[in-house]
Formats: structure tokens, C-alpha cells, sequence
């Protein structure tokens, strides 16, 4: 056999097959839900129920929170600067169900990442929105320092969530009966838990922190000093959606590179060439048309609503009333783990 044939015949059929697999992911872009959203011109966004810092309604009627950012940038790439979305409050109990009956286009955040949920719900999770943990929330006056004293005393939570397993086994690991009452959303559980249904209330610390007292003169609230879990909380789409899957999870990584590269809200719009935030910009360009999107998609996004720290700061951080340090939801060249994989 004449060796350089095979091998030139190897290369071709390599050649093929790539090209194939190409036609195959353009032509699945074309078919899935991301052509209809397109054509519809809003994105429907599923997000946490009045979670201060995450979504919650304002005065004017206007929505503001983490969540809701992202999916301002997402319409931003998918639609240019006048993206439109629609706001669907959803409890944890009702939000995969609204997003696999097609209620909403995607749930925005807020969801944890896990394999089970991945498997047997049929959804693909975009990639963690931000990085919280599982905390628990005791009245300022009450007698309880820790999670020990918690043995056989009532725990208000959602349920629908990863808190109540994430309870269980940690209770049952330290041999302590537990308690729980389950509400369908956290809004309820925290309304139990001011009532006095409960003497601790569970959930992602991101929801905590931003609780305030139900009323004037009502005591405030305390933190336990445990960590039941990690809680990476990630966008989620429906599993049979690669086009939509592919482009929510690049908008998040071009908020979390832009970050890294000096990529500001301002300078989205300013971006002219000769430096490494405009080397970046010029690859992201170059991959609209493949996403099925305009040239500008990441930039559109970074203009709508800022880079990755510009939202955490304005929702969660020293630029709001919550006050959250940044933790784990640093850039990785500052401690964190927030990471964007190259474009090319």
C-alpha cells in the first residue's frame, strides 16, 4: 500500500467528516428553539420568585437582579441593543415545569447544577451563573449559635430545591433528628420563619443575605457560622436545544472574559483595535455568524448590562444594599473561579 496515499485519503476523510459534523450543528442551530425566539424578537426569562439581588420587582414595575441581567445580555446577543425579554416570576416548585412545557425560553439562574437533575429531567444547565453555598438564618435574639442546637427544632425551606437533601444527609450524618417544613417557594418559607413557624430558615446565602426584617422594630437576622453545601447556580435550557444551549453559555463566558480583559459597559461600545481587550472582541466577532447571531453579539451583550464583575457589584456587591463580598465569584487571576474558555 502506498503510504502517503492512505495517509492523504486519512486527512480527506477527516476533512469529511468535520465538515459533516459543521453542517450537522448548523443546521440543528437553524432548527431549535433559538430561530423561534428570533423570530418572536422577545426572550422569555423563568427567574427566582422576588429574590432580593437575584430578580425582584421594583417599584415602577421594572425587574433588577443578577438573573435578570443575564438574560438582558442574552437578548442583547441574540437580538442587538434593543433586546426585549419578558419576566416570569417562577417558584422552585413550578420553574422546570414551565421550562420544559415551553412556558419560558430559559430559567436565568438560581438553579443548582446537578447530574441527577441534568439526567433525569432532560435540561442542559448553562453554567454557573455565580457560586453561593447553603447557609441557615436564625432571628438576632435567638438562643441558637449553631447548627447542633437545631437537632429536633423546626427549619422552614423551599421545597423543589437541593436544600432539603442537602439537609438530610447532614443531619443524618450527625446522628440529629430533623425537622423540616417544606413550603412550595422561599417566599413562603421566609414568611413561615417571621411568623414564628420556625426558629431557622434555609437557603443559598446569595438569598439570605438579602433578607430584611418583615417590620418596623422586628429583630434582625443572623447567619450560622456552617456551610452545608457549594451551590453552583447556573442558567438552565431545555436539553434538546443545542443552539440555544451553545449561545447562553457563551454570552456568560464573554461577561466573565470581558471582566478579565478591561472590557467595561463603556467600553463595548468603544472598542477600535490595537489592544488585547480588541483582539477579543475581534475573535468573539468572528463567531457570530456560526452562532447564528450578529458580528457584534458579545459586545451587544457587555454594552447591555456591563461585564461580570459591573453586574455582581450593581445586584450583590458594594453597589447595593446587600453588600456581598465576591468570594469564589472572582475572575481566576484574582482567587476566584470564574473562568471563560479561549474562543479560538
Amino acid at each position: 500500500m502506498n503510504t502517503n496515499h492512505a495517509g492523504a485519503c486519512g486527512w480527506r476523510a477527516a476533512l469529511l467528516l468535520c465538515l459533516a459534523l459543521a453542517s450537522g450543528a448548523t443546521q440543528a442551530l437553524g432548527n431549535d428553539a433559538l430561530t423561534k425566539i428570533r423570530e418572536r424578537g422577545v426572550l422569555s426569562c423563568g427567574v427566582s420568585n422576588s429574590i432580593a439581588g437575584l430578580a425582584q420587582q421594583r417599584d415602577d414595575g421594572e425587574w433588577a437582579g443578577m438573573d435578570v441581567d443575564f438574560c438582558r445580555a442574552l437578548a442583547a446577543a441574540l437580538f442587538g441593543p434593543a433586546g426585549k425579554i419578558r419576566v416570569v416570576p417562577l417558584s422552585a416548585v413550578e420553574r422546570f415545569p414551565a421550562l420544559l412545557a415551553g412556558r419560558v425560553d430559559l430559567i436565568a439562574g438560581g438553579a443548582t447544577w446537578t447530574l441527577a437533575r441534568e439526567l433525569g429531567l432532560k435540561v442542559a444547565f448553562v453554567g454557573p451563573v455565580m457560586f453561593s453555598s447553603q447557609r441557615l438564618l436564625v432571628r438576632a435574639d435567638s438562643d441558637i449559635k449553631s447548627f447542633a442546637q437545631l437537632n429536633d427544632r423546626p427549619i422552614c425551606l423551599a421545597r423543589a430545591t437541593t436544600h432539603l437533601q442537602h439537609l438530610r444527609a447532614y443531619f443524618e450524618l450527625e446522628g440529629w433528628l430533623l425537622n423540616d417544613k417544606a413550603s412550595d417557594s422561599f417566599v413562603e418559607a421566609r414568611t413561615a420563619f417571621d411568623r414564628g413557624a420556625c426558629d431557622a430558615l434555609t437557603a443559598d446565602e446569595v438569598a439570605l443575605a438579602g433578607l430584611k426584617p418583615a417590620g418596623d422594630g422586628a429583630p434582625g437576622y443572623r447567619l450560622l457560622p456552617e456551610t452545608i453545601s457549594s451551590e453552583p447556580l447556573s442558567a438552565v435550557v431545555p436539553g434538546n436545544q443545542p443552539g440555544l444551549e451553545r449561545v447562553a453559555r457563551w454570552v456568560l463566558f464573554m461577561l466573565i472574559a470581558a471582566e478579565t480583559n478591561g472590557i467595561d459597559q463603556h467600553a463595548a461600545d468603544t472598542l477600535v483595535g490595537g489592544t488585547r481587550a480588541d483582539a477579543i472582541a475581534g475573535q468573539a466577532r468572528r463567531y457570530g455568524k456560526p452562532l447564528g447571531l450578529d458580528p457584534l453579539w458579545a459586545e451587544h451583550a457587555v454594552a447591555a448590562v456591563g461585564h461580570y464583575g459591573e453586574i455582581f457589584e450593581r445586584n450583590l456587591g458594594s453597589g447595593s444594599p446587600i453588600g456581598l463580598t465576591r468570594g469564589p465569584n472572582r475572575p481566576w487571576n484574582q482567587g476566584g473561579m470564574l473562568y471563560a474558555p479561549p474562543l479560538h
